[in-house]
Formats: structure tokens, sequence, C-alpha cells
């Protein structure tokens, strides 16, 4: 096997160069996206819980009269 030219091993350098930060990009929108499904179930779960608690207000208010 001849020994690499060194162009040759710099080109290899600059692949690896390419290819992690490649990697890093691909991470780095994969956990963008992450991050934005994390906003939307927690604000998901936020809608709901006003909407439990406005419902659990509506219901209480209702059988206020029955109470007494």
């Amino acid at each position: 096997m001849p020994a690499p030219q060194e162009g040759q091993e710099l080109a290899t350098k600059q692949d690896i160069k390419k290819f992690l930060l490649d990697i890093k990009q691909m991470l780095t929108a994969d956990i963008a996206m992450v991050k934005e499904d994390v906003k939307v179930v927690m604000d998901s779960v936020h809608a709901s819980k006003e909407d439990i608690l406005e419902l659990r207000g509506s219901l209480s208010h209702l059988q206020d009269p029955l109470r007494k």
C-alpha cells in the first residue's frame, strides 16, 4: 500500500471535519425539533389544565346551590 500523499491526508482530515460538522448540524436540527415538540406538548397540557380548572369552577358553581 503506497504511503498517502500530503494532499490526500489533508483531504481525509477535511472529509472527517465535514462529516462531523454534518452530524453536528443534523443533531442540532433534531434537538430543535424535539424542543418544538416539547413546547407543543407543554402548551397542550397547559391548555388542558386551564380547561379542567374552568370546568371544575363551572361544576362547583352548579353544585353550590345544591349543597345549601
